[in-house]
């Protein structure tokens, strides 16, 4: 297992810190009890078909080189998601581009109740190449939150393990991207 470089703690650890509280909600949240998995629980496990095709699961992520995994749910027609999207796709760049990060992390953007047509047109009208999911219902998205998009999750293998956890929850990228600045 890789261990974790000074640049990689840099830019997680400070996250870590962060609370989920205080994210803003999609003006189309149905009106829940507010849920949020909170930081140090362990990933849940989901699969999911991202638009190249390819599968990815969680199950996987123990026989893997990955040590950090961003999560992003989404969908394009929420204002929010629409101003950080960019942010988002600044940051998987810089992650490409880092010969230490990338090959030890994997960002993934999950939507929540939007199909794959709707999210290709949306990629191409604004040039993302971000790996995304659809989903068309709430499946993914309910095994971390109730309401609010978007949402940003951070996870990491514990100590000692491979087990993952849940090491931050932050509703924008400005953080991640000011500490890799």
């Amino acid at each position: 297992m890789k261990r974790f470089n000074a640049l990689t703690l840099s830019i997680l650890m400070p996250a870590a810190a962060i609370l989920c509280g205080g994210l803003t909600a999609c003006v189309y949240d149905r009106e829940e009890p507010e849920f949020s998995i909170p930081v140090g629980a362990p990933l849940p496990e989901f699969s999911v078909e991202l638009l190249n095709g390819e599968r990815f699961s969680t199950a996987s992520l123990p026989e893997s080189d990955i040590c950090n995994l961003i999560i992003l749910f989404f969908n394009t027609t929420c204002s929010d998601c629409k101003r950080e999207l960019p942010r988002v796709q600044q940051l998987y760049d810089r992650i490409l581009a880092d010969e230490n990060l990338r090959p030890a992390t994997r960002l993934i953007c999950i939507a929540r109740e939007e199909d794959a047509a709707s999210i290709r047109t949306y990629w191409e009208d604004h040039n993302l190449t971000l790996p995304a999911a659809p989903q068309p219902d709430r499946t993914v998205y309910n095994l971390f939150a109730s309401v609010g998009i978007p949402r940003l999750y951070v996870a990491q293998p514990l100590p000692d393990t491979r087990t993952f956890a849940i090491t931050a929850c932050l509703n924008s990228t400005s953080d991640l991207l000011q500490i890799l600045q």
